[in-house]
């Protein structure tokens, strides 16, 4: 954020950088989830810290939505808020199977 104010960036630009780290991270985690093989178990520990990283994605897009609210209902800014509810709902959708094949992953994605 700070580079991003260094540079003459607009200080909501800066501020939605948190946001897109955030998105950016749930992105990573679900990939690797996606790329694990099947006789692996995501233990209980690893299902709450995506659980934080996501809750913690939403809250902060809902800060900046509560921030900037006039930018927020740019048609721009719409499209990302999207994606990052995209991003959102379909972390939670892969943490609900999980959660009902006791962190199997081969399970989660034979239920899928």
């Amino acid at each position: 954020q700070f580079c991003m104010l260094a540079t003459n960036a607009r200080p909501e630009d800066a501020e939605w950088s948190h946001v897109r780290i955030r998105q950016d991270l749930v992105s990573i985690i679900k990939d690797a989830v996606d790329a694990t093989g099947s006789g692996i178990s995501i233990s209980i520990g690893e299902r709450a810290l995506v659980r934080a990283a996501t809750t913690t994605l939403a809250r902060t897009a809902a800060g900046y939505a509560d921030q900037y609210p006039q930018e927020s209902r740019q048609s721009s800014r719409q499209r990302m808020f999207e994606s990052v509810k995209g991003v959102i709902d379909s972390m939670e959708t892969q943490l609900r199977h999980l959660e009902i094949n006791d962190g199997s992953v081969a399970a989660a994605k034979e239920d899928k």
